[in-house]
């Protein structure tokens, strides 16, 4: 009985680019380059999507209405402070186009939680293409009362390098 050596050479090219197809699409499903997904400074893992439609829309609501060269890389976040059910907290940086402020601190209470920053540096919170103020995202709901513990704790130890 002769073999068929053709069927086997077939089924090994078959094999190989399963194999292949199974690696790349490996590789896609962790933003196409194989690594591990972004880190924050605290080792957690970070949505690099929500974080790059936060920055631009930070972008688009803020930096290009007078700054119209502005870019997603003038854009960022320090300190960091989370994501949340999908909503990203963070002072948000706008590099070069962040502008001129008076050096004064401004405090506010929030649900019984005191938090104290620069002017010109408040913590913001982006929802859905949109940038809340700290207060007014707690208001609506968008942010709970764990929630703003969690990031006063985290705030706190960030700016004072904990």
């Amino acid at each position: 009985m002769k073999k068929n050596k053709k069927g086997g050479v077939y089924f090994a090219l078959f094999l190989t680019l399963i194999v292949a197809m199974v690696f790349f699409l490996g590789c896609a499903a962790n933003g196409g380059n194989g690594n591990d997904p972004a880190r924050n400074g605290d080792g957690e893992e970070k949505d690099i999507s929500i974080e790059t439609q936060a920055k631009k829309t930070y972008l688009d609501s803020f930096l290009k209405k007078e700054h119209l060269e502005a870019t997603i890389e003038d854009v960022s976040f320090w300190p960091f402070l989370g994501i949340y059910n999908g909503v990203l907290v963070a002072v948000f940086y706008g590099g070069k186009y962040h502008g001129w402020f008076l050096e004064y601190m401004e405090e506010i209470e929030i649900n019984g939680l005191l938090f104290e920053w620069s002017c010109g540096y408040p913590i913001l919170v982006w929802k859905d293409r949109s940038i809340f103020e700290l207060a007014e995202a707690v208001k609506k709901g968008i942010l709970s009362k764990k929630n703003l513990t969690v990031v006063r704790e985290l705030y706190y130890s960030k700016i004072k390098g904990d």
